[in-house]
């Protein structure tokens, strides 16, 4: 039976309770927080579609678990999906799922006050407690607080907004509105809203029925602004090998990158790359391209060592080095790639390290196959 929830305007500071493990992970899925036997997946997003995915998720990893004990929890904070919407979700999860799964799956619109979810809601014993209502109400604010998607830099959040369109327009999501957008980025709904302006006076934004918008087209103008801005911005530190020339490269990424067992860390490059293109022209593998979700801090020398003890730290071109380690910031959703146990970039962001190592020639053919695949026409305003 699922349970519904006042919705919850006010958040507050408190610290998590020692008993609550937030670093819940399978494979390449983690869930925002763990209480007791409870996985929580914290649901701030209005799309029904979104929440289907975010309930999934949570049933895949109880299927997985051995005990029967465990179950999960999504939370819906500040989202418009009505109380009769989740009710036609969960009524077609109940159709679809065994129910020794779906009777162990709750999504709750909010959170209320201790008194009501004690009395009103049938509340299971363990979330009966002050202690469990402080480590909610403390997960709600740290998953719903703004991040910056490319740390300090001038624009970032910006930046963040059309790169994340780009790519929902390549992968044909469909139109979102501008508060998806801001809650998918992590920016503030003004940043997030200022773009889409942006875009839409240059004739590049197509807006639906219910006043969402998606991309009409490639904007290759933007694209070539973007992709300059993020060369120069990004952090990146470079790695040399003392022995020259890392193991073969492909080898050497499926073996030590996972050995971290990091799902903030992805494969970029040329050979990022070629999981998006597999005609990718390119001879070798001029060095390893990394891209991590977060700053340098989230990537020490210690995690570079244990990738393997023969890099060291360096400056100058970045054709000669063996390693490039970018820091893209903090984001609220991953565009990660999963093959197998390894994490693949975006498709841009391979195109941008391309770009970075001069070839040139090869990033656009990708980008042009990129579009031509998508567009599936003639009038894709792509320039000769």
């Amino acid at each position: 039976m699922f349970k519904l929830m006042f919705n919850i305007k006010n958040k507050l500071s408190i610290c998590l309770n020692p008993m609550a493990n937030p670093n819940v992970s399978t494979g390449h899925y983690s869930p925002d927080g763990k209480w007791a036997n409870w996985l929580i997946e914290i649901f701030t997003s209005s799309s029904r579609r979104d929440l289907r995915l975010a309930v999934l998720q949570l049933v895949y990893r109880l299927s997985q678990e051995s005990s029967q004990d465990l179950r999960g929890m999504v939370v819906l904070v500040d989202s418009r999906i009505s109380s009769e919407a989740v009710h036609t979700e969960m009524q077609m999860f109940r159709s679809v799922l065994r129910d020794d799964l779906f009777s162990r799956i709750d999504i709750f619109n909010g959170l209320p006050t201790l008194e009501k979810f004690d009395h009103e809601f049938d509340a299971p014993q363990q979330l009966q407690t002050t202690e469990f209502h402080t480590y909610l109400l403390n997960l709600i604010q740290q998953e719903t607080a703004p991040s910056r998607p490319y740390g300090s830099a001038p624009g970032g959040g910006k930046d963040a907004v059309l790169e994340f369109l780009i790519l929902s327009w390549l992968r044909s999501d469909g139109g979102l509105s501008t508060a998806d957008v801001q809650r998918h980025v992590g920016v503030s709904y003004p940043t997030a809203a200022a773009v889409i302006k942006d875009l839409e006076s240059s004739g590049y934004i197509e807006r639906g029925f219910n006043r969402s918008v998606e991309l009409k087209r490639f904007p290759w103008t933007e694209w070539r602004s973007w992709s300059a801005r993020t060369i120069t911005s990004r952090k990146t530190v470079l790695y040399q090998s003392t022995v020259r020339h890392l193991p073969t490269a492909e080898s050497w990424v499926l073996i030590r990158l996972k050995k971290l067992g990091r799902d903030d860390i992805a494969v970029g490059g040329t050979l990022g790359a070629a999981k998006h293109f597999p005609m990718l022209d390119v001879v070798g593998t001029p060095r390893v391209d990394l891209v991590v979700l977060g700053e340098p801090r989230d990537m020490t020398e210690v995690d570079v060592a244990r990738l393997d003890p023969t890099l060291e730290r360096c400056t100058g071109n970045e054709a000669q080095a063996s390693l490039a380690v970018h820091f893209v910031g903090r984001r609220k959703t991953s565009r990660f790639l999963s093959d197998g146990d390894i994490l693949y970039a975006d498709p841009l962001t391979c195109i941008v390290d391309m770009y970075e190592l001069g070839l040139e020639s090869q990033a656009n053919e990708m980008l042009r196959h990129l579009v031509d695949a998508r567009s599936k026409s003639a009038t894709t305003g792509m320039p000769t």
